[in-house]
């Protein structure tokens, strides 16, 4: 271990032997306290801090083994810090922090290109601050009007969730909020709770598309509480025919792709005129084609309709067939 006489309480391992750790009550001591290890955790070296005095890591996120970040407070001056390594904890820099001073208090990297850091601004609401560029630049997003953010985990570089603080109105507690976005934070919605008791959340870990798990303690439960929540997206769908003009009972080819930046839809589309099934096409990185020679004469709108799956919705496309009659020559002889 690093050492008996300090309180590691944030750890992360982009490898099975590379980890990074931090020291939250650090900053008091004069220094970010911040360990890493190589090999696996048979020996720590302590990071030298030097221009880092009174540092405090809220939060650590790595999104390889040598691009690291932390977020937490300065204590020396009071402000928000933001520091990232390249070298896998060895050396930190510190980047620049939106100017409305917010509270940093987690962070998750889901690219090295990618970050989001729950945050508070003004000591009480909600804030997401985002880089999308190694944080060269950071920015903040408006998840709402709920309480501060204290855990956040992503994904993707689209999909997150994140927790807040419980909120307290000056009489008593209330619920704390699970927000998660499809879109890179372009919009926020909440997740529905269960009902019966005042929950509080302290953590939340979405290990693949479609699931994430939430802990913390509700009065419900009596005591201690894990959620299981489910992330769903619609994903955006195309479909088209050809040829788009077709003679009836000939073979036409109906084809469709799935897309979305939460991942590949898989699954299967199948394909209708009205209440008749024309055919079904498998899915396969998000494309898939089926044939059939039975769709009925004149104008068809034959639609798609993809049958979704633990991440992605149901939805539906459409596109126009015109399917005419054979023709006949009279031959005389």
């Amino acid at each position: 271990a690093p050492g008996a006489t300090h309180n590691l309480t944030t750890v992360v391992c982009p490898s099975t032997s590379h980890c990074v750790a931090s020291e939250p009550s650090g900053g008091f001591a004069g220094y970010a306290g911040i360990y890493t290890t190589s090999d696996g955790g048979a020996t720590w070296t302590e990071v030298s801090t030097s221009g880092m005095t009174a540092v405090q890591l809220n939060g650590l996120s790595c999104a390889s083994v040598t691009d690291c970040v932390g977020v937490g407070l300065n204590f020396g001056n009071w402000n928000p810090t933001i520091l990232a390594s390249t070298d896998g904890g060895i050396t930190w820099t510190t980047q620049t922090v939106p100017a409305d001073d917010p509270s940093l208090n987690a962070i998750s990297c889901p690219s090295t290109a990618d970050c989001y850091v729950a945050a508070t601004v003004a000591g009480i609401k909600a804030d997401i601050v985002v880089t999308t560029n190694g944080g060269s630049t950071w920015t903040e997003q408006n998840p709402g009007s709920g309480p501060g953010l204290g855990a956040i985990s992503c994904v993707t570089t689209q999909s997150c969730v994140a927790v807040s603080f419980q909120p307290f109105n000056g009489t008593s507690l209330g619920n704390s909020d699970i927000l998660s976005t499809p879109d890179g934070g372009v919009t926020w919605a909440a997740a529905t709770l269960p009902s019966g008791g005042t929950d509080s959340f302290d953590s939340v870990a979405c290990p693949g598309l479609g699931v994430c798990f939430v802990a913390g303690s509700g009065s419900a439960a009596g005591g201690g509480l894990i959620l299981s929540i489910g992330q769903s997206t619609t994903p955006t769908m195309a479909v088209s025919v050809s040829p788009p003009t077709q003679t009836a009972g000939l073979s036409a080819t109906y084809s469709t792709t799935v897309n979305s930046a939460l991942g590949t839809p898989t699954g299967t589309v199948a394909f209708t005129v009205g209440a008749m099934a024309l055919c079904t096409a498998i899915l396969t990185g998000g494309s898939g084609s089926c044939t059939s020679t039975n769709a009925p004469s004149g104008a068809d709108t034959v639609t798609g309709t993809y049958s979704g799956n633990s991440t992605f919705l149901t939805t539906t496309a459409s596109t126009s067939l015109r399917i005419g009659t054979p023709t006949t020559t009279a031959v005389t002889v």
